[in-house]
């Protein structure tokens, strides 16, 4: 069974480098889902058949002088069963992690089938131009 689930973290005071800074948010959530330790403590050592995430770093609002720097992820796990998230723990894991002060953490679970149908039109858009 697939479970996703969407993370954001946001840092309003990330200093004056966008691409030292987008790089060191981007390494946050590298450090943690790539590590199988941190991913079985999130899980609760559920075993997992997969896990994939995907991690996009950017200002939110690029143009204004108060942007906050945003790291946002989708993460799929695969197993046999539905897969629990601790998410207090990953906040915990994020904000330590996170050289910012006041770093905002957003969680929540993902509905599948949107991701599904999503992928499904990419490949069929993807078939008409090729």
């Amino acid at each position: 069974m697939k479970t996703s689930f969407f993370v954001s973290l946001s840092a309003a005071e990330w200093g004056d480098t966008y691409a030292e800074e987008a790089g060191k948010m981007a390494n946050v959530f590298v450090d943690i889902f790539s590590d199988a330790a941190k991913i079985a403590v999130l899980t609760k050592n559920v075993e997992l058949s997969m896990c994939h995430s995907e991690v996009d770093v950017g200002l939110d609002d690029p143009e204004s002088p108060e942007a906050k720097l945003v790291g946002r992820a989708v993460i799929e796990f695969e197993a046999e069963n539905r897969v629990t998230f601790d998410k207090t723990r990953l906040s915990q894991m994020l904000r330590s992690a996170a050289p910012w002060k006041n770093c905002k953490v957003e969680k929540r679970a993902v509905d599948t089938s949107i991701l599904e149908e999503a992928s499904h039109a990419v490949t069929e858009d993807a078939a008409v131009v090729a």
